[in-house]
């Protein structure tokens, strides 16, 4: 790997300036293609072999109603007449305003009140109303989204409300400013300029984490045409591309700084770089993508492909580095560096806590440890849920919708179910036997209400019904209502139930089935690249451990900021929120990955001045020093940039955002400034112990024979030299 890299280097140097043409080429055209094409992001979520897909593909061909509703709320009964002429009046506005993006005219509901009744698009009250709309969100421009939301404003007068629910409401409560990122762009501007000086230096790690994210998620927004891939997936990508994109130029920024400075020339100084940092980002790189693409094993579409998206961006990422960043440094040479050099002194005071957590180490482990254990305590608490509408900004279109549905339908009105009905042989009629005994048992479980069960005009061999539970989604009583539905036995008819409700449930239940298989084989692939990069068996097994540690103190934030509620209005939320099942498998993937990250440089460093001066312990002095420094500056980057995303109105942005930038705070200062020296000053060389018959077989360090590393035991490293 090294010597590609190299190479890849020493082209770049010798021609920089058609590299970094060839990069905006490339970038401009995917930005203009996906700037055309847009994307086609889709939140459908499968969950194959469970109910909830059995109960979809029985209704697949059946008319569920559209995506989109408009709820109607009036003072009084709207069984007035001039009740009803205000919602008719209503209606043509709507459509008038939507125009050719109706798929189907909209229809009064009031015009047949018994059905309305009977399906559930009147309230018990008889003062709300559901309209059906059946409405291509994707045909809307924003000129039509602004005119239908003037018609609810104007419409929500005299004790009257109206708002948007579904597709529509989702369409016009999107933010399409990035904000979030722009404030992590900010943050990092400043981070870097104060902590490297040159303003060559500083742009350098933005420029080219820029760059790698806008051709990553150009990439994406094109290939979610090809699949199904998550509207929270570009998001997710671009918070964690922006990090480590930042954070790998960063740390090839100060290796070349300081090859420069002892009078390396600038074509040998990039190659340089790129065997020591540019070696170790692909590596931490690699590590990230594997760790995230473990996401697979979940067995869900939807969340195999966050952990695609992401891995996407970061291997455009680590593409930037090893082509577009050597280039780029080839050109910018001497103006990297400041006029007056730090020096020895530089990292001192890093220096200076080393020293005293290596001259004690089990005094620091222990402390550190006991940290450690009060953050993750919250975990032990740690429930799932699901976010929706209800969870938004008050003055959302989501939310003042599923509000208003909640006031006047109920509460369970937010969380209908499914209820489909497989028959065989196929029924003669809505009297047919098993279908009176099959709604008797919908109707003893007490559901709130359900709709007639009756076959479908399209399959008679499938019945189905809306069933509203007394609760809402997140209730135990709700999930207490799926169970005993899929419970009900009836000759002849299979019931399964289905619905977002239904399809969190199985999920829930499909991650708490596969996260061990998950969690295993992010362990196993981290510590097999780790094993390789560092021709260790020990340094690994640590850094495994250490991650599972860091991981659990992040989970413990996220539980006490969302679900126990500490300081959510700072982040403009109402109170607790419900974690999503899939939130708790993401965030272990992303967050073992980034962990892995530091101890890849932190670790190497170590491991450089070790073999220079044989002196273990102040090796790790050195390493510290000589990298804590950077570390730093690179956390306090990423952490900007995560934490940023907290300014997404979407709360599952804001759980991620939230988790990820605690990881990196403990990470960079509990586990990377503490417990790693202590841990390594307690191994000793035997941290670099690696048995005979694994030292065969793993590949020899760059710049070094393999016949020179296969004494058992003998220290080696695949990324010697490689200290940032």
């Amino acid at each position: 790997m090294t010597h590609a890299i190299t190479a890849l280097a020493r082209l770049a140097a010798r021609r920089p300036r058609t590299v970094l043409a060839a990069w905006a080429a490339l970038v401009i055209a995917l930005a203009l293609t996906f700037g055309a094409l847009g994307g086609a992001y889709s939140d459908e979520l499968e969950i194959p072999g469970s109910d909830s897909e059995a109960a979809a593909a029985l209704l697949a061909d059946a008319s569920e109603g559209a995506g989109s509703s408009m709820i109607v709320a009036a003072p009084d009964s709207l069984a007035a007449p001039e009740a009803a002429a205000r919602v008719d009046a209503l209606v043509e506005d709507v459509s008038a305003a939507a125009g050719s993006a109706l798929d189907d005219p909209l229809v009064n509901p009031l015009d047949q009140p018994e059905r309305a009744a009977a399906t559930g698009a009147l309230s018990p009250d008889g003062t709300a109303v559901s309209v059906s709309m059946p409405i291509d969100t994707d045909a809307l421009t924003d000129a039509q989204l602004e005119d239908l939301e003037d018609v609810a404003a104007d419409a929500s007068a005299d004790g009257w409300e109206v708002a948007y629910a579904g597709e529509l409401a989702r369409a016009m409560d999107l933010d399409h400013s990035r904000a979030s990122e722009l404030v992590g762009i900010a943050v990092a501007i400043v981070a870097l300029g104060l902590g490297l000086g040159a303003v060559a230096a500083a742009a350098t790690p933005l420029v080219a984490g820029i760059v790698a994210v806008t051709a990553g998620i150009a990439s994406l927004g094109l290939l979610s045409h090809a699949t199904t891939i998550p509207e929270i997936a570009p998001t997710l990508a671009t918070m964690i591309g922006l990090g480590v994109g930042i954070d790998y130029a960063l740390f090839q920024v100060v290796r070349m700084r300081r090859l420069l400075d002892r009078g390396v020339p600038v074509d040998d100084a990039v190659v340089a770089t790129a065997a020591s940092a540019g070696t170790a980002a692909a590596f931490a790189g690699i590590t990230v993508a594997l760790s995230i693409c473990a996401l697979a094993l979940s067995g869900v579409s939807f969340i195999g492909w966050l952990g695609y998206a992401s891995a996407i961006v970061v291997i455009v990422v680590v593409i930037t580095a090893l082509t577009f960043t050597p280039a780029l440094l080839a050109v910018l040479g001497p103006r990297l560096t400041t006029r007056r050099s730090r020096g020895a002194r530089e990292g001192a005071g890093i220096a200076r806590v080393a020293r005293a957590v290596v001259r004690r180490p089990w005094a620091s482990t222990l402390g550190a440890l006991a940290v450690l254990a009060v953050l993750a305590a919250p975990a032990l608490t740690f429930t799932l849920g699901m976010t929706g509408p209800g969870d938004r900004p008050e003055d959302t279109q989501s939310r003042a919708s599923y509000d208003l549905r909640a006031e006047r339908f109920g509460e369970g009105a937010n969380a209908t179910l499914s209820v489909a009905v497989a028959l065989d042989p196929p029924a003669t009629g809505a009297d047919d036997p098993r279908l009176v005994e099959v709604s008797q048992a919908i109707t003893a479980t007490g559901a709130a209400s359900a709709t007639p069960l009756v076959p479908l005009d399209a399959d008679p061999a499938v019945a189905s019904s809306r069933v509203t539970p007394a609760g809402d989604a997140n209730a135990d009583s709700t999930a207490q209502l799926v169970e005993d539905l899929r419970a009900i036995d009836v000759d002849g008819a299979e019931v399964h139930v289905g619905g977002a409700t239904a399809s969190r449930i199985d999920l829930e239940e499909r991650v708490a089935a596969r996260l061990p298989w998950v969690v295993a084989a992010v362990v196993a692939g981290a510590a097999l690249v780790l094993t390789v990069a560092f021709r260790s068996v020990l340094i690994p097994l640590k850094a495994a451990a250490l991650n599972l540690v860091s991981v659990a103190a992040a989970y413990g934030v996220v539980v006490a900021v969302f679900q126990w509620g500490w300081g959510a209005s700072l982040l403009g939320l109402d109170g607790p929120v419900p974690i999503d099942a899939f939130v708790p498998m993401i965030l272990f993937t992303v967050l073992f990955g980034l962990s892995t990250d530091y101890e890849v440089f932190l670790v190497t460093a170590m491991r450089e001045h070790g073999d220079r001066t044989g002196d273990a312990r102040g090796a790790i002095v050195e390493g510290m020093r000589t990298s804590g420094r950077v570390v730093t500056i690179a956390a306090v980057i990423m952490v900007a940039v995560f934490a940023s995303f907290v300014l997404d109105a979407d709360p599952t942005i804001k759980v991620f955002g939230v988790g990820l930038a605690a990881s990196i705070i403990i990470d960079a200062t509990v586990i990377r400034m503490l417990l790693v020296p202590t841990l390594m000053a307690l191994l000793g060389r035997r941290a670099w112990w690696v048995p005979r018959w694994l030292g065969r077989i793993l590949p020899a360090p760059h710049g070094a024979g393999t016949q020179d590393h296969e004494m058992a035991g003998e220290p080696s490293s695949a990324l010697v030299g490689t200290a940032p």
